[in-house]
């Protein structure tokens, strides 16, 4: 069976990454079923990790930017005791240093230290650029390079089970935060090192993995029916509905003045927010950046779904 465009719908799917795969296997695997619809991810999981990869398709492609932006929650192992050059369990071990006798108290009390707004300093094998070359491909080539700090938000740091040398964490976590460097950060804060051991996406966008689908459940004729709709997707979003006089102006690049924007209900933030703009049923979407007292607004998007 093929699918035509108009029955795969525009939206996001939800899976349960295997361990084993890329990202971009993953994508490159559910291609040819929604074919000749785009499809990207909002956020890379390492081929070890597991757990929820939200799926964009179609006109849901031009809302990863906003989507990958969103805090992440995490379940991840830390094992203690043995440090590796990705800092995770696929790198090659550099080091074995003893695992001192820990306490609850003692690994609460460094927890605390890592909860909050911190810097972090990305790992080498990452997919950060250093004049225009990727950062792992410096390190496989045995190349080392100063990495500025980055400020992170570590807004949950729980922990969940703990043995003589490892550590279960649940994490809550901005996105740009790389859960492999908080857990060689931890470990030398209790005094050894360690490294990531196993990690799976609990939770992103307020999207859980309990409603995620696993690949090999999937198969062509089922995807209509799990995709979840391009406007379902947008309620995350401020949603404004505009007349079909506006929507034109508004698609055809013309931004709102503040007075316009407060006649249709759109007020200050205090900070950047993302607005969404619903002409009539049928007619195409506008998502825009509205900030400042001033409501000075910028079309980031035109969404055309299917009709």
């Amino acid at each position: 069976m093929t699918n035509s465009p108009a029955s795969i719908p525009d939206g996001v799917l939800l899976l349960d990454k295997p361990e084993g795969l890329t990202s971009f296997e993953v994508v490159k695997k559910i291609k040819p079923w929604v074919a000749p619809l785009k499809v990207g991810h909002t956020g890379t999981l390492d081929p070890m990790a597991t757990g929820l990869l939200p799926l964009c398709l179609g006109e849901a492609t031009k809302l990863i930017q906003f989507l990958k932006a969103a805090p992440k929650r995490y379940r991840a192992r830390v094992s203690l005791g043995i440090s590796t050059d990705t800092y995770d369990r696929e790198g090659r071990e550099i080091s074995r240093v003893p695992v001192p006798d820990l306490d609850d108290a003692t690994v609460l009390e460094c927890l605390q230290f890592f909860t909050g707004e911190i810097q972090q300093v990305p790992p080498m094998y990452s997919a950060l650029r250093h004049r225009g070359k990727r950062m792992y491909e410096l390190a496989r080539e045995g190349i080392e390079v100063e990495r500025e700090p980055r400020t992170i938000c570590i807004s949950g740091l729980d922990l969940t089970g703990r043995g003589p040398d490892w550590l279960e964490l649940d994490v809550t976590c901005s996105a740009g935060t790389y859960i492999r460097s908080l857990a060689a950060d931890i470990a030398a804060e209790l005094k050894t090192v360690g490294h990531l051991a196993e990690l799976t996406r609990l939770e992103t966008d307020g999207w859980e993995l309990s409603s995620a689908h696993r690949l090999e459940d999937l198969n062509q004729e089922r995807l209509a029916d799990l995709v979840i709709p391009l406007e379902s997707v947008l309620e995350r979003f401020e949603r404004v509905d505009v007349d079909e006089h506006t929507g034109t102006r508004l698609r055809q690049g013309q931004h709102l003045t503040s007075r316009e924007l407060e006649s249709l209900g759109v007020h200050s933030a205090g900070r950047k927010k993302i607005v969404w703009f619903r002409p009539p049923a049928g007619r195409p979407l506008v998502l825009a950046e509205v900030e400042g007292t001033q409501l000075k607004m910028e079309i980031q998007r035109v969404l055309l779904p299917a009709q």
